[in-house]
């Protein structure tokens, strides 16, 4: 990516490589985007948010062991892990 396409760009989308299957995730912490390591990949707590970065290839099928399902959650009143700053 060029200097210019990435303006406006939130830092952790920037350095996304795009030329081969991706998965990504990220939990919001405080408001901004923190990488998840992929050794926890499939744990998500409660009263956290996330979000999920699922790619491939064009006209290639990431696979079935690779679905992604998408549960739109809010951060609520009861937040995890110290997120309860609002």
């Amino acid at each position: 990516m060029s200097e210019t396409s990435t303006a406006g760009v939130d830092p952790a989308f920037a350095n996304i490589n795009t030329s081969f299957t991706t998965f990504l995730i990220w939990r919001v912490e405080k408001l901004e985007l923190v990488a998840v390591p992929p050794e926890q990949y499939g744990r998500f707590y409660e009263g956290d948010s996330y979000l999920v970065f699922a790619a491939s290839e064009p006209g290639k099928n990431i696979g079935p062991s690779s679905k992604v399902s998408f549960s739109p959650e809010v951060l609520g009143s009861n937040p995890g892990r110290g997120e309860n700053y609002c």
